[in-house]
């Protein structure tokens, strides 16, 4: 009997394990020229050449866990949030340490939310605008965390990416397939987009506007279920949508630009694609043989532990 409960338990945790290793999820590209990305609890700066240059344990930083998102502060450095977790932690641009907290003052009705937000933007004066996913609403906090405004309720079927350009926040209307240009201080509506809704990825996922020219903008499209989708590329006025094609089909979590390239984590391979954004949207894996070696060997890890609790991984949800 008590043999049989532990290999019960050994078989939960090796379950546990797998579904704990997704590789690479979240990215971004530091104003250095850097690209950080979160990979199961470790921090791994890549050089523009792909060549790894730090793998850091992100609680070793200060950071609590797998961060939910890394967003480019617009002084240098890097923000995070961790799911669970209402605080931003501020990371240092040369040694990846925290240096700093934010705790945004969220109105009691979207309070809830405050630890399951999905994307962040930051604007250059210090203003904070998160995206609350299922709480249908964009929030705008002040640099030191106070509550500015949010949008109104039933503004949004559901919202994921957002982003500055000058002083209007551009915001995603996920399931109405719309773009939304906000005003920077109210939140006031001032512009609404429609994209397609074709290709079958309807809908809207993370976006991020590239560092020199914030009219151009990468953005994941899913299909129903939020998992497997592709991407494209949103930019002049008024904004025009074209799918990166050449990238295909595959699990996007996040993206961001590298150059004048896409660099997206894809939960399928495990791997970072950088796509080029101009010239068929070829996708390549990227990052040198370091990156790639610990990529495989967490690649290896799962199917371990995969085997030894009897079941199938499960994919991770957005």
């Amino acid at each position: 009997m008590l043999l049989a409960l532990a290999a019960l338990a050994g078989a939960l945790w090796s379950s546990d394990r797998a579904a704990q290793i997704q590789g690479p999820v979240t990215l971004v590209a530091t104003a250095g020229g850097e690209l950080w990305v979160g990979a199961d609890e470790r921090l791994w700066r890549v050089g523009a050449d792909g060549t790894l240059r730090h793998d850091d344990d992100l609680r070793a930083l200060g950071v609590p866990g797998t961060p939910a998102t890394l967003t480019r502060l617009p002084q240098g450095g890097v923000v995070a949030s961790v799911r669970h977790d209402p605080t931003l932690y501020l990371l240092d641009a040369a040694s990846a340490r925290v240096v700093g907290r934010i705790r945004p003052q969220w109105p009691a009705e979207l309070a809830e939310h405050g630890s399951r937000a999905i994307h962040v933007a930051l604007h250059p004066d210090g203003r904070i605008a998160i995206a609350t996913g299922g709480g249908h609403a964009v929030a705008l906090f002040a640099a030191d965390g106070r509550f500015i405004a949010r949008t109104a309720p039933g503004f949004y079927r559901y919202t994921n990416g957002l982003w500055w350009a000058g002083d209007a926040l551009w915001t995603s209307d996920t399931n109405r397939t719309q773009l939304k240009r906000l005003d920077g201080g109210t939140l006031a509506l001032q512009e609404t987009v429609q994209l397609e809704a074709g290709h079958g990825t309807r809908f809207l996922g993370p976006a991020r506007e590239h560092a020199r020219r914030p009219d151009r903008v990468a953005i994941v499209r899913y299909a129903n279920g939020m998992t497997v989708g592709r991407v494209a590329v949103v930019e002049g006025q008024p904004p025009q949508e074209r799918a990166l094609d050449g990238a295909g089909v595959f699990e996007p979590h996040d993206v961001d630009w590298l150059g004048d390239d896409v660099v997206a984590t894809d939960g399928r391979s495990h791997r970072v694609l950088r796509i080029a954004a101009d010239g068929g949207g070829l996708a390549v894996p990227f990052g040198g043989a370091e990156v790639q070696r610990r990529i495989d060997a967490g690649l290896a890890e799962r199917a371990r532990a995969q085997r030894a609790g009897g079941s199938v991984w499960p994919p991770r949800q957005s």
